[in-house]
């Protein structure tokens, strides 16, 4: 594997990552950002308590997706032998998730997007 790979898969990972699923739901379910929602964390469980059980799962699959996404587009990009291209990406995503750059790193855990 290449450092260029890994560079790569680290940066698609986290942009990928930065995509709050529990920003975009708080948005539409409550009308208002996830920050400003119970604890205001941007994560399942905070969504879950205060918005419902609907908001709560979209937010779980919202993230699992988007790291899944990270992961696939590094396996189409660089199919190699060894697969790191896919950790590295993975890696990625939950860093983007932890620490979004568009909100001055304050992002959610990281428990579902790992």
């Amino acid at each position: 594997m290449t450092v260029w790979s890994r560079l790569c898969s680290l940066v698609i990972g986290y942009f990928m990552g930065t995509i709050l699923a529990a920003e975009i739901v708080a948005r539409r379910f409550a009308g208002k950002p996830a920050e400003e929602i119970g604890s205001g964390n941007p994560g399942m469980a905070n969504i879950l308590a205060h918005v419902g059980k609907k908001a709560g799962f979209l937010v779980l699959a919202g993230d699992i997706l988007k790291t899944a996404a990270a992961m696939g587009a590094a396996w189409l990009l660089f199919r190699e032998r060894t697969g790191m291209a896919v950790w590295y990406a993975g890696f990625g995503a939950v860093l983007g998730h932890n620490f979004p750059v568009w909100k001055k790193g304050r992002g959610g855990k990281g428990v579902t997007a790992t």
